[in-house]
């Protein structure tokens, strides 16, 4: 099994400790490091998980947590009851239309990202969601009609269940899914693809996308050939030919299925001139449901134990959680990702080997991505403890994401909503921009001004209590009467550490200046003023801009 191969491969000193009969218990771990891990393996740590792992057994027993492997990590109460407030799951045959709309699909992954006690799970959903990309406005029949636009939006939610569901399984399972799911199969265009002895040809799309972005990746080990150039991409949308997406009579719920008449059920052989890459072949099979369904199934198999797609996806997931170029540079932990692969793909293996590596553990890779937009709205959100209230309809939630709707868009990162096959990118070069800079000083600058302007939709950030705590935390003479003490406390909580003396200068200013007027101001600090807590609201907006506050 793979993941008894983690554990006894290389690394073996960092990889045991995952065990916890052998960290001593009492073996103290640094507030810094805690912070590293958690900003990997979740959209960031809060204050209150940040204060309860002191030990490195409690640290690595919270990864395990994270992964499933001990205990059952749930959505928590504060999740579930923001859920709360959006209708139903999406169901287009009761009632039609259905009351949800698109930006309810980004709302609820939104909450999820921020107040989900199962993050690594959602982090983990995200990565799947941009791995096998669709978009909500092609993901049903063309046609502006409500049972359409019912359908695209039930898709676009069972398919993100559906990753969610088998976020820690095998990318085997993840494959199978994804090329069953109508989202898919309508965003791709194989829901109509088919050849027939009237001379239809099969649409290439969703074959293309199946070598090039989900398994075998756009070019070979050497960087060659492209399989857009091999005939491969022909012979692939002809073994897809057929997968369908019907609604039953009486529904209007699309689901998948194989319509039989648009495959030639002929044997293929695949790969034959593309370097690195196995021969397959599909033998021919007699026309049916279950024979269609098993010829995909062979290509996926087959797709899943190419050496060259578990060197792409182990690619990508050590630059998702260790940082940009992580995979061409770290070439031993690629290695061990691909030989924890086992035969179908084990996610969990895979994760636990990167968790293991000194690489994800360094601190010297604290720095080493930027933060994609909805990364950095749900670390504000949880740093901050983001209070949403008791929201009890989708109108309420719309004032409370009106600030964080305007930062998703201007980034270019709608959720659910990207624009090609390619997924939302996180390399930290695609996240460089003036209007998503921008957009993310405007964004932090809420932090301040939905206290003074009380009319302002927003969710409600307090950091002043987070603040407190820090202070008392840090144990400083004089504590809050300081305000170096709270610039400090500031810097620490959101940095921890990683800050320069202009970082301070800067934090101390905003504490110092009149929150109205931005200039300097003759009142004297006091822990007892009203003032105080807009000062610090303002003091962490500005902390929320500088460039460390968008690292991952």
């Amino acid at each position: 099994m793979a993941l008894e191969f983690t554990f006894a491969r290389a690394f073996a000193a960092t990889a045991v400790i995952f065990c916890a009969s052998t960290v001593a218990p009492a073996q103290a771990v640094t507030r810094s490091e805690v912070a590293h891990i958690l900003n990997r393996i979740s959209f960031g740590p809060t204050p209150d998980l940040l204060a309860s792992i002191t030990t490195r057994a409690q640290l690595y027993g919270h990864i395990r947590e994270q992964l499933h492997l001990i205990g059952n990590v749930q959505r928590g109460p504060v999740a579930d009851a923001l859920l709360m407030a959006l209708p139903a799951d999406p169901n287009c045959d009761d009632p039609l239309p259905t009351p949800w709309n698109r930006t309810m699909l980004q709302w609820r992954s939104m909450i999820l990202a921020m107040k989900s006690e199962d993050q690594l799970r959602e982090v983990m959903t995200l990565f799947w969601e941009n791995h096998f990309s669709t978009n909500v406005a092609r993901a049903s029949r063309i046609g502006n009609t409500n049972a359409n636009e019912c359908n695209r939006i039930r898709n676009e939610f069972l398919e993100n269940e559906g990753f969610r569901a088998r976020a820690f399984g095998t990318f085997l399972d993840l494959l199978r899914f994804s090329v069953s799911s109508p989202a898919m199969r309508y965003y791709l265009n194989v829901a109509y693809s088919c050849r027939n002895p009237l001379g239809r040809i099969p649409n290439e799309d969703l074959a293309r996308e199946l070598l090039e972005l989900h398994t075998l990746s756009p070019n070979n080990v050497a960087g060659a050939a492209n399989y857009t150039t091999q005939g491969d991409i022909q012979e692939v949308a002809e073994v897809l030919a057929g997968l369908y997406v019907e609604r039953p009579a009486g529904t209007n719920n699309d689901t998948a299925y194989a319509e039989v008449l648009c495959n030639d059920f002929a044997a293929r052989t695949l790969f034959t001139t593309i370097p690195h890459v196995r021969d397959v072949t599909i033998p021919a099979m007699s026309a049916s449901a279950a024979n269609l369904d098993a010829r995909v199934d062979i290509l996926l198999s087959a797709l899943v134990q190419q050496t060259e797609t578990q060197r792409f996806v182990c690619s990508k997931l050590m630059d998702y959680f260790i940082g940009d170029g992580a995979a061409a540079t770290h070439t031993q932990t690629l290695r061990d990702c691909i030989a924890a692969w086992g035969q179908d793909g084990d996610i969990t293996a895979i994760l636990l080997t990167i968790f293991a590596s000194p690489e994800f553990n360094d601190p010297m890779n604290r720095s080493t991505r930027i933060k994609m937009p909805i990364e950095q709205v749900a670390s504000q959100a949880r740093l901050f403890d983001a209070d949403f209230g008791n929201p009890t309809t989708p109108s309420e939630l719309e004032d409370l994401f009106d600030t964080t709707d305007k930062l998703m868009s201007a980034s270019g990162a709608t959720l659910h909503q990207f624009p090609s096959p390619d997924g939302y990118p996180y390399a930290s070069q695609r996240q460089v921009g003036a209007a998503v800079f921008w957009k993310i000083g405007d964004y932090a600058f809420r932090l301040y001004s939905d206290r003074v302007q009380s009319t302002v939709t927003n969710l409600d950030f307090n950091p002043t209590v987070q603040i407190q705590d820090e202070v008392a935390r840090l144990g400083a003479a004089g504590g809050m009467n300081n305000e170096v003490n709270v610039a400090l406390a500031g810097l620490s909580l959101c940095f921890h550490g990683r800050h320069t003396i202009d970082d301070a200068r800067g934090a101390l200013a905003y504490l110092q200046h009149d929150s109205q007027t931005g200039q300097p101001s003759a009142w004297a600090w006091s822990s007892t003023s009203t003032e105080m807590d807009d000062r610090i609201r303002l003091m962490c907006a500005y902390l929320a801009t500088l460039p460390q506050a968008t690292e991952k």
